[in-house]
């Protein structure tokens, strides 16, 4: 493959120079043969994103302490008297609603194209326990300021996983250390968000890149859904075209942060209470598709239904076999997956203007 670089990309001149050893060769090779297409860099955003979660993670834990005599003490301490303390809050706590954000954004991009087959399947099963994880990471970090909104929106989280079937009880039992929020909840919580999931989420995306240079960048399709081959004259050279695009991206990105940590700073309440309850209790965000659908159904029904939701959404490959990826010839997966999108995002809206 590489050994043709010159019939595929045209001579080999300063600016596309290809010479290298072999990995770095096919590596470039892949980067200058892929194409601009639609929202293109959604999962690169995406990692950005969590490339900063974990320099303002790493800067917090210097001054956080996991207890419950500590927590609310180190938290206030890191946004009001550590300088610039606010602002490395305010990235990580954005940052982790923009990494969920951008990992759909990119997910859907895929199902859209249908770019999970042609044997891409375990990228896309990848991708969506990646996806989970990012939620855990959200629903962990959630309880750590230990105020009193993080107090009780983990106790709701709580609630809701106790209903799951079969294993509800069980699960929460663990991640509680007993029957309700405690000095070793927060312990698990914080050990979970700062050690465990970082380590799943880091070998998930290992294996999905690994999994991505197996498989290669998907084709793109032509109108009558058939595979279009990689145009040299369409190429685009990694240096500097790719670069500057890249950095010119992340460059928008860190200013949409700067934005959010100026207008919508994170808040931090007053200190977890257990015996003053608010009167409205709501999960974190991640899960408010669930809180909805249990104020209208039980609540064992309801906590199942997104999960059979997200469940079907993730073994979409399994079922959309058809040979085109012409979105015309695919209106039925495409009705499904949209249906599925589009009913977990109705509910988790309404669950977020429930009083």
């Amino acid at each position: 493959m590489v050994d043709h670089a010159e019939d595929v990309f045209g001579p080999v001149d300063g600016r596309n120079d290809v010479t290298g050893s072999p990995g770095e060769l096919r590596l470039l090779e892949k980067m200058l043969r892929r194409r601009v297409r639609p929202i293109p860099y959604a999962a690169g955003l995406a990692l950005f994103c969590l490339a900063l979660q974990a320099l303002t993670g790493v800067l917090m834990a210097f001054s956080y302490q996991a207890t419950p005599d500590n927590a609310y003490a180190s938290t206030y301490h890191i946004a009001n008297e550590i300088p610039y303390g606010w602002l490395v809050r305010t990235v990580h706590v954005w940052g982790a609603v923009l990494v969920v954000l951008f990992l759909t954004v990119h997910i859907v991009s895929v199902f859209v194209t249908a770019a999970y087959r042609e044997n891409r399947e375990v990228r896309w099963f990848l991708g969506i326990f990646a996806l989970l994880v990012c939620v855990a990471l959200g629903v962990t970090g959630q309880l750590l300021p230990w105020d009193q909104r993080a107090y009780w929106s983990t106790s709701a989280a709580m609630t809701l996983m106790k209903q799951v079937p079969i294993v509800g009880e069980w699960v929460a039992g663990v991640m509680l250390g007993g029957d309700s929020i405690s000095a070793a909840t927060l312990t698990r919580f914080s050990s979970a968000h700062i050690m465990l999931l970082p380590a799943i989420l880091i070998a998930l995306l290992v294996l999905h890149m690994r999994a991505g240079r197996g498989s290669g960048v998907s084709a793109t399709p032509d109108q009558s859904g058939a595979t279009v081959p990689d145009d040299p004259e369409a190429a685009v050279p990694l240096y500097p075209d790719l670069l500057i695009s890249w950095a010119t991206t992340a460059v928008l990105l860190l200013c949409v942060y700067v934005v959010l940590a100026i207008l919508v700073p994170a808040s931090l309440g007053v200190r977890a209470d257990a015996s003053v309850m608010p009167e409205v209790v709501k999960p974190a965000w991640y899960l408010l598709s669930l809180y909805a659908l249990s104020r209208y159904i039980s609540e064992p029904v309801a906590v199942t239904i997104p999960i059979l939701l997200v469940a079907l959404f993730a073994l979409l490959p399994v079922f959309d076999r058809a040979p085109s990826t012409n979105p015309r010839k695919r209106l039925a997966v495409l009705a499904l997956g949209t249906s599925i999108v589009a009913a977990l995002l109705i509910l988790t809206l309404t669950g977020a203007l429930m009083q």
